[in-house]
């Protein structure tokens, strides 16, 4: 997939213990959970807090792409969910992380 797929097409898939998800082109992994019901503890979306923190495999993380540089620390095996995309045509599975089994109220 390019750049220029048409917005109906999904920019990438999110896959966690809840199903599949077609992420929407320019999407933030954050914007993806929240957006599919998961409950996913946030608080500034830009980098600073550092609460959306995920650890994740070196594998899963060649999935993602940076949007913006993460302020608060993050560990080598650590991502921010506000701070990153998933990249085109790839798929990023969190069926590892428990606490994305559930849905936000």
């Amino acid at each position: 997939m390019t750049s220029t797929a048409s917005a109906s097409e999904p920019a990438g898939w999110l896959v966690t213990p809840l199903g599949r998800f077609a992420v929407r082109p320019g999407e933030t992994l954050l914007a993806t959970l929240l957006r599919t019901g998961h409950a996913v503890e946030y608080q500034c979306r830009s980098g600073y807090c550092g609460a959306c923190r995920l650890k994740m495999a070196p594998a899963q993380r060649h999935a993602l792409l940076p949007v913006q540089t993460a302020l608060a620390s993050v560990g080598s095996d650590e991502v921010l969910a506000c701070c990153c995309r998933i990249a085109p045509a790839h798929q990023l599975d969190l069926t590892a992380i428990p606490h994305l089994s559930s849905i936000e109220t």
